[in-house]
C-alpha cells in the first residue's frame, strides 16, 4: 500500500531513523490517513497508523485549522483523541517501551504523560510548534502545560517556540 506520509511530517520521521541509527528500537503511532497502509517499516521505523474513522472522513489537516472550517469537525477529533489514546495504550501494553516520545504539546504530549503514568516510564516531548490550539483552547492548554511539566525532557523545534513555551507555563 502507498504511504501518504506528509512532508510536514517528514521531520518526524528523520528523528526517528537517526534514533534506530542510534540503535534503538522505534514504533511510531500515528492517526490513519487516507491511502496510507495502517502499518508499515519504512527505513527501519515500524509506522503503526490507527483507524478512527471510515477512511473518507479522516483527517487530513491540522486539528486547528479543521476545527476552524467547522465546528462540527470537533467530534471528528474526538474521535480520533479517544481512538489514538486507546491504542497507544494497547501498544504500550504489547511493547512495554523503555521511554515514550510525544510529538506536540498536544495530543502527542499529553497522551505520552498518561502513558508514562500507567506504565511507570518516562516521556519526552518534542515540539515542533503547532501551539496556537493552545493559545485558542484555555483547557487543552492547562492540561498539556501540566503534562510538559511532568517530562524527562522537552525539545523545542526553535528558540521562538521554547519562549512561547515558557510564556505558557
Amino acid at each position: 500500500p502507498k504511504s501518504t506520509q506528509s512532508k510536514s511530517h517528514k521531520f518526524v520521521h528523520i528523528l526517528n531513523k537517526e534514533l534506530v541509527n542510534l540503535g534503538l528500537d522505534v514504533k511510531t503511532i500515528t492517526p490513519h490517513s487516507q491511502g496510507s497502509a495502517t502499518t508499515e517499516i519504512k527505513d527501519s521505523v515500524v509506522v503503526k497508523r490507527f483507524r478512527y474513522l471510515p477512511e473518507k472522513y479522516e483527517i487530513d489537516s491540522s486539528i486547528s485549522d479543521l476545527i476552524k472550517e467547522s465546528k462540527v469537525n470537533v467530534i471528528k477529533v474526538v474521535f480520533m483523541m479517544v481512538n489514538f489514546f486507546v491504542f497507544t495504550f494497547f501498544e504500550c501494553l504489547k511493547e512495554r517501551p523503555a521511554v515514550i516520545h510525544g510529538h506536540w504539546a498536544f495530543p502527542g504530549g499529553v497522551i505520552a504523560f498518561i502513558m508514562s503514568r500507567i506504565f511507570k516510564r518516562n516521556f519526552i516531548v518534542t515540539i515542533h510548534g503547532g501551539l496556537g490550539i493552545l493559545e485558542k483552547f484555555k483547557l487543552l492548554r492547562r492540561i498539556s502545560i501540566y503534562a510538559l511539566n511532568h517530562a524527562s525532557l522537552v525539545i523545542a523545534n526553535s528558540n521562538y517556540t521554547k519562549k512561547e513555551l515558557v510564556k505558557m507555563g
